[in-house]
């Protein structure tokens, strides 16, 4: 029997091993990038025509917003430390340029799973674009609750712009 020092111990090193299984596949070759950017592009609409489905409004944002930022995220929790990945487009609503960015996070916090969700941030000011752009960053406090095969879906606004 192990003692709760080392249970916790070998809790910690598998958590590790999960987020470093995570941050392997971050890398895409050069010659397969025009063909991911374009699922990558095709996904964004998708994911747009979906939640704009789901309410008629985020239409509107859109088209005022200076931008958007559309991801797929995969990520792992694994007992209190957990860690997830994506990579996704921003887009320029004013001049339509597109910036294809990796995501990262890391979960301090209760969780045991592996779950995938896209993500579609609406930007409203260009300041606040250009932030994202050039590496923005994001403290913050998130919940997530899923059981069985599907988890929930929602939107949640943080912070300004």
């Amino acid at each position: 029997m192990l003692k709760p020092h080392h249970r916790l111990f070998l809790l910690f090193m598998s958590s590790l091993i999960v987020l470093l299984a995570l941050q392997a596949c971050t890398s895409i070759p050069v010659e397969q990038r025009a063909d991911k950017r374009a699922q990558l592009d095709q996904e964004a609409q998708e994911t747009i025509a979906r939640m704009v489905e789901q309410d008629p409004d985020i239409q509107q944002e859109l088209d005022d917003a200076a931008g958007y930022f559309v991801s797929r995220i995969s990520a792992a929790n694994v007992a209190i430390i957990g860690g997830g990945q994506g990579i996704g487009v921003l887009v320029d609503n004013r001049s339509g340029d597109r910036t294809y960015l990796n995501v990262k996070r890391f979960d301090l916090g209760a969780g045991l799973g592996v779950r995938y969700y896209r993500v579609l941030l609406i930007i409203k000011t260009q300041e606040k674009f250009e932030d994202m752009r050039t590496g923005w960053t994001r403290r913050g406090v998130a919940g997530d609750l899923a059981a069985g095969g599907k988890g929930s879906q929602s939107t949640t606004q943080a912070g300004e712009g």
